[in-house]
Formats: structure tokens, sequence, C-alpha cells
């Protein structure tokens, strides 16, 4: 028998972990909820034994306050636990419980959480340790907004963009080149704009002052030339608190239609609400054109009705 409290901890960094699943059309759900969860010792295990895994959906509550998120909590009767944590004698670490949902379509919100923690009651000489006794399993629900290849939008561009900040990393380390936030919404898309011939990944970020109602996105090329046209995006989300992100596409990357115009276009299937947006140009093959990613004028369109 241990002599000692043994302090059992829910392994994983800062106790969060991110599972997205796809909402298709025909209400059906791409993707699984599934994710298992162990436990560390702080000494060797004395015995074997078990310790229990808890579904506790006020947890989610008490994250929500402390993060300012609006995670919905996904009811202790839809968690399916797979088991105990089994403890071995002689090892510092435990079996691992499998945290799944049967049915995901049960999730009503885009933003979902179970909430699980470790219960020693009854378990000898162990003892959870208060910091580190929860894992929070937030579930992301994307809904596919995003027509790909569009080359038109029937909408008409927010005239009104005082305030607006365009932000893309990359233009204090040299990465990128060219780059004024004020030239962004001057309405000239023959300019320059920002612009990148070195491979890899840039993150624009567009805050819109306030929130906005929108049904897409008006982009402009580099010197307005379909030599720098943009084949494809990444990660396009919208966010209306620069907080909580919603994905618009079901996929990593997204086809942008060919120039129209001078023009491109990322076209919302549904309109959206949103404060923020944000994206990602990747300067490689079949995603940028001759080796060089970049834009010149951002619009948002709104919807005719």
């Amino acid at each position: 028998r241990q002599t000692v409290t043994n302090k059992a901890s829910v392994v994983g960094a800062n106790n969060v972990a991110n599972i997205s699943i796809v909402a298709l059309p025909d209400g059906s759900i791409r993707g699984a909820v599934s994710y298992d969860v162990s436990a560390a010792l702080s000494a060797k295990a004395g015995d074997d034994n078990s310790l229990s895994l808890v579904v506790d959906p006020a947890l989610v509550d008490a994250y929500n306050t402390k993060n300012g998120t609006t995670y919905t909590a996904v009811a202790a009767a839809d968690v399916t636990l797979s088991g105990e944590l089994k403890t071995t004698k002689g090892s510092k670490s435990t079996s691992a419980v499998t945290v799944s949902m049967a049915n995901p379509a049960k999730l009503t919100s885009i933003f979902s959480m179970i909430a699980v923690r470790l219960d020693a009651t009854g378990k000898g000489d162990y003892e959870v340790d208060a910091t580190k006794n929860a894992k929070y399993i937030l579930i992301t629900k994307v809904v596919p907004n995003i027509e790909a290849g569009a080359t038109s939008i029937d909408g008409t561009p927010i005239s009104d963009m005082t305030g607006w900040v365009y932000n893309v990393e990359g233009q204090e380390s040299g990465q990128v080149g060219g780059f004024s936030s004020d030239a962004m919404f001057n309405g000239n898309n023959g300019e320059m704009g920002w612009y990148s011939s070195v491979e890899g990944l840039r993150l624009v970020t567009v805050n819109m002052a306030k929130v906005q109602h929108i049904i897409g996105l008006r982009l402009g090329m580099i010197l307005g030339n379909a030599n720098y046209a943009t084949l494809k995006l990444y990660n396009i989300q919208t966010s209306v608190d620069g907080k909580t992100w919603t994905s618009q596409a079901d996929t990593e990357s997204v086809a942008i239609g060919a120039p129209a115009g001078g023009w491109q276009y990322v076209k919302f299937i549904k309109p959206v609400d949103c404060r923020y947006v944000r994206m990602q140009y990747n300067n490689a093959a079949g995603s940028s054109s001759n080796g060089w990613i970049g834009c010149c004028e951002f619009n948002a369109i709104a919807p005719k009705n």
C-alpha cells in the first residue's frame, strides 16, 4: 500500500483539446467527436487501481466566465466514456479513457464543449491535483458557407469603411512589402498593394470597425493584374468579437475563381454577421500565380435585400 498521497493530473497542454466536425447540407455529420483522456501521477502507482472520469457540464459555465466565451455544454447523457483510468503498479501514468458522442448530430450550436474531470473518491491514497483536474474538449461544428470558384457576387460593396483596419503578418519581418492599411480601402484596384515572393503562409485580418451583414468579399490583385491572381485561400474565418472564430469553409483551402473585371471574389452561400474577417494566402504551387501573393484592395459585399 502507498504511504504518501499520489496526485493525479490530466495530461495535455492547457487541459484543452479541439475537435472540428462538418455539418453537411443533408443533415449528416462528417467527422467524429472522440478524444482520449489520460492522467499522470506524481509518484509511481503502489497498486493496480482506477480513477474515475466524470462528465461535468458545470465546468463549461466556469470556463466561459473565465475566458469570455460562449460554448454550449454537451449534456452528460449524450457523452460516452469507455471506462475508467486504470493505474498499474509501478507506473506513473494511467490508461486512457475515450470520451465520445455516439450522435454528434445532437450538437445544436456551432461551438460546444464536453468538460470532464478526474475523481479519486474512494481510491485509496490517490488524490486529484485541483489545478489540473479537468479536460475541456472544444467542438466546432463547421457549416460549409463558401461557393468555391465564384466569379461574381450579387450585392453591394459597403462604401463607408471608416475605421477599418487591414493587417497582414510579415510586413515587419520583410516577408511582405508595399503594405498600407489605408490603401486597402481607397477604391483603387490597380495599385501595387501588399505583395510577397517569399514562400509560405501570410495571415490577413480585417477589422471592419463594427458588425457588418455581408454576403462575401471582393479582393483586388497586385496591380489589378491577373498574372498575380490568387488560386486558393486558406482558413477563411469570421468573428463578431475577434475572440471566437467561425470557419466559413469545410476544408482548409478554398478555390478562388478566375479574375473578373479586375476582381476576385469570396462568395458566402448565406449572409454572415461579422466584424472581423481573416484568411491565409499561401505562396506555393497551386495556390499562387507566378511565385507571388498579395492584394491591393479589400471590399466587403452587403446583400442587395
